[in-house]
């Protein structure tokens, strides 16, 4: 066999693999940005010529100098060469959960839904929730549950036949309402039971974890409420850039929609007011 045939110019670097009977049997372009492709040529030899694939490409070649490719012969090599070039990608995993964040108190039923994308490799194994799936099968729905108002994150992962993996997860949360809202009657005056009967009718109110908010309200003679879980902690206000300490509270038993008891805390503010006011609570 001859001479591998290496041959340089100012743009491109062409390697020629020789066959036996020493024709060109292929051929390798580079150029600086990278590989441009492969060159086939008629010839004896075929892909079964010996080739010594075992040591380092010591030429110039972006990305490949260094490298080893492996392989006895030139079929073998370019093969590995093409897998350097494009190595196998991992299968794609997705996984998704109906209603996420739910409010305390609501049902605890899960239902997951999965997909796996097939990429270089058939898939070996898809595993969701702990427990295994056909793997011939790539979409499915699996339904599980979390503990009562418990925060749950359930996972899933794809492998294929090269032992490439993907995984995903997804989380369910429990949250409680905060609320805010005007009102011309003192409901501090009102009983635990008429004041939750009062929040759950309202839309003015989102799933949060802190007590620290900026809203702005309309008002006709009317107060200003905050309500939310004695757990956020005693608040300030802020109104008009300035402190103000007129607000009062009380705590109650609110009693949500699916029955959920919460010691709450509800702020009024100190008069009634008409006027549009801003209002930070910190």
């Amino acid at each position: 066999m001859k001479d591998t045939k290496l041959t340089l110019s100012n743009k491109t670097v062409k390697v020629d693999l020789p066959d036996a009977t020493g024709t060109n049997l292929k051929s390798v372009v580079v150029d600086s940005s990278g590989f441009l492709g492969i060159g086939f040529s008629g010839g004896g030899g075929g892909d079964n010529t010996p080739f010594n694939g075992q040591r380092p490409i010591v030429a110039a070649i972006p990305y490949l100098q260094g490298k080893t490719l492996g392989g006895t012969t030139t079929g073998a090599v370019l093969e590995n060469f093409l897998k350097v070039l494009y190595p196998a990608q991992a299968p794609v995993a997705t996984l998704s959960v109906a209603n996420p964040n739910r409010e305390v108190g609501e049902s605890t039923a899960v239902t997951l839904t999965y997909g796996v994308a097939v990429k270089d490799n058939p898939i070996d194994s898809i595993v969701v929730n702990g427990g295994q799936r056909d793997p011939d099968v790539l979409t499915g729905v699996v339904t599980t549950a979390t503990a009562v108002d418990t925060n749950t994150t359930f996972t899933m992962s794809a492998t294929d036949s090269a032992g490439l993996t993907d995984s995903e997860s997804v989380t369910v949360q429990y949250f409680r309402n905060r609320f805010w809202f005007r009102a011309a009657a003192n409901l501090l005056t009102s009983s635990a039971s008429e004041v939750s009967e009062i929040l759950n009718s309202i839309t003015s109110k989102e799933f949060s974890t802190s007590r620290a908010q900026t809203r702005s309200f309309t008002l006709d003679a009317e107060y200003i409420y905050f309500a939310y879980p004695v757990s956020f902690g005693t608040a300030s206000f802020v109104v008009g850039g300035l402190p103000n300490t007129a607000y009062q509270f009380k705590d109650f038993a609110y009693v949500n929609t699916f029955g959920n008891s919460t010691l709450y805390r509800l702020y009024r503010s100190g008069n009634a007011g008409t006027g549009t006011i801003t209002v930070e609570v910190k």
